[in-house]
């Protein structure tokens, strides 16, 4: 198997996934320099891997002049991207460095001036016989990267924090990329150790592979990408695996040439015991990615991610607690306005046996109403399992909108009721369900700031009760209907995006349906189905 063209199959691969990432995440002029410097890589990728795969003269010197004019273009590119990056402007010397490259290409593309006669080495590719035009070329080529690279150094030496770690980054994969890169010619110009040629274009590879990391993990060049890290890892993993499998073939085809077998069953036999010694290696590089892209390994990330979910759910219901115990304080100061005002005349009418009695019932009795709504409230917070108790539908929406009174007379929302059931018992955990509406009611008073109707219908079809909840908001969006049950999906700066996924989740667990229809503009409604099959028990 021709090691050029792997190489070159993953300097295309690697340096496609950076190009796709600078194409939907760039949005500045270096991000597009940097872009075109990439398409110029793979360019010199998708070159070697034709060369590698060659096997006549004529076709390798076509697939040569592309490759070179690639990699022609790689310098100034290179050069331009470090200049915006660093903030430095030295226009001789980059215009320059464009019409080098520019006029290297035209000789090479329609020429024989830098490209001789091909000869095959090792059995395996034609590589061009050097020339002084060619050392000319190339020894243009590594001026400007060397411009490039003291830019970098320069940066490197006087920045601090966050931009001289993206420095770092760049140096290292540019030079992994150049000096891997620059192996590749060494049997043109015969040097020593020209048998490294086809690996040390795997350096190529590399430098995309940094940069990408670089990007996904210190936004490198300010690039912030909103993507799921399952995209991420099922990239990175797709290439690990490419990697492997190649690997383990190349290795297959080395011991074959020196076993000399032919058996197809040996062959299996040779990959499956190679693949067997590769996948520890798999493995690491696997493990290594999941620590240090993701801090933890894929149990691990479903672990947190479980528990974070935990975590936004009980700040969903702290919220509704927080508004529960603002209406909860309102109807808290009625009991205690009574049970002050009869503690005042205590003193004067103690020797009254009349008043004591009255006292000793209205203290008592405004005591348990106190004691019943502390009660309500913290039965409210705490998480329990779902339990399906007895309860009346107008009895929980009107205690859930008497605790939103206050809010809807701030925002100046008129509140209409249309209960148009006689039954509206149903079995239900009258907490949770106490929840879910009031989620609902919540987001409907956010979407009206400047006031509105709310308006609450109640109907019964056969055996369902159909709560429907409109309002007069901003509305939402067909692409957000879409998702709005979706965990974590908000429209809202404030919210979670967690109200109305566990909305979904209680009123599912009931055996009901919600659906929500909405137009921008004109408002929102919800509507909600459960099931009153069991309500005849009760």
């Amino acid at each position: 198997m021709n090691i050029l063209l792997i190489t070159g199959f993953f300097i295309s691969l690697t340096s496609l996934i950076l190009m796709v990432l600078l194409k939907i995440y760039g949005r500045t002029k270096i991000h597009r320099i940097w872009f075109l410097m990439n398409l110029v890589v793979f360019v010199w990728g998708l070159g070697c891997f034709f060369i590698g795969k060659s096997t006549s003269p004529a076709e390798s010197y076509l697939w040569w002049r592309i490759a070179v004019v690639g990699g022609l273009f790689i310098a100034p590119f290179f050069y331009h991207t470090t200049c915006i990056f660093a903030m430095v402007r030295q226009p001789v010397r980059l215009v320059a460095s464009y019409i080098q490259a520019s006029l290297f290409a035209i000789l090479s593309l329609f020429t024989d001036v830098t490209l001789n006669k091909l000869r095959l080495l090792s059995g395996v590719a034609y590589y061009p016989t050097g020339n002084l035009m060619f050392f000319i070329m190339f020894l243009c080529w590594t001026t400007v990267i060397l411009f490039g690279t003291k830019v970098l150094i320069n940066l490197l030496k006087k920045s601090t924090g966050k931009l001289h770690l993206q420095t770092k980054y760049l140096i290292i994969a540019f030079l992994t990329g150049f000096i891997g890169g620059g192996a590749t010619l060494f049997p043109v110009f015969d040097l020593p150790y020209s048998f490294i040629y086809p690996f040390g274009n795997f350096g190529v590879a590399l430098y995309s592979i940094i940069g990408t990391y670089a990007i996904l993990r210190h936004k490198l060049m300010d690039i912030s990408l909103v993507v799921q890290k399952g995209f991420i890892y099922s990239v990175l993993i797709t290439l690990i695996t490419t990697i492997y499998l190649l690997s383990v073939l190349l290795a297959e085809r080395i011991l074959f040439r020196f076993a000399g077998y032919t058996s197809i069953v040996a062959s299996i036999l040779a990959a499956f015991t190679i693949a067997l010694l590769f996948t520890p290696l798999k493995n690491t590089i696997q493990n290594f990615i999941d620590k240090r892209f993701f801090k933890g390994t894929l149990s691990s990330l479903a672990e947190e991610k479980q528990r974070l979910e935990e975590e936004l759910r009980r700040s969903e219901r702290l919220k509704a607690v927080a508004t529960l115990a603002a209406g909860m304080a309102h109807e808290i100061k009625n009991p205690l306005t009574s049970i002050k005002t009869f503690t005042e005349y205590l003193e004067r009418n103690k020797n009254k046996p009349e008043f004591i009695a009255k006292f000793k019932k209205i203290v008592s009795s405004e005591v348990d109403r106190i004691d019943n709504i502390v009660h309500q409230l913290l039965d409210f917070a705490k998480p329990t399992p779902l339990k399906l108790k007895p309860c009346d539908i107008h009895q929980l929406l009107d205690e859930t909108l008497l605790l939103l009174s206050n809010d809807l007379l701030k925002h100046k929302i008129k509140l209409i009721r249309e209960y148009n059931t006689l039954n509206s018992q149903l079995k239900a955990d009258f907490n949770q369900l106490k929840q879910a509406f009031l989620n609902i009611f919540l987001n409907a008073i956010e979407a009206m700031p400047n006031g509105g109707i709310l308006t609450v219908t109640i109907n019964q079809q056969n055996n369902e009760l159909i709560v429907a909840i409109k309002d007069m908001g901003k509305g939402i969006s067909k692409e957000s209907l879409l998702h709005i049950f979706d965990p974590f999906f908000t429209t809202s700066s404030k919210g979670t995006g967690l109200g109305l996924s566990i909305t979904h989740g209680i009123i599912k667990e009931h055996g009901g349906r919600i659906k929500i229809e909405s137009k921008l503009g004109i408002g929102s409604e919800v509507e909600i189905r459960l099931i009153m099959q069991q309500a005849t028990q009760l």
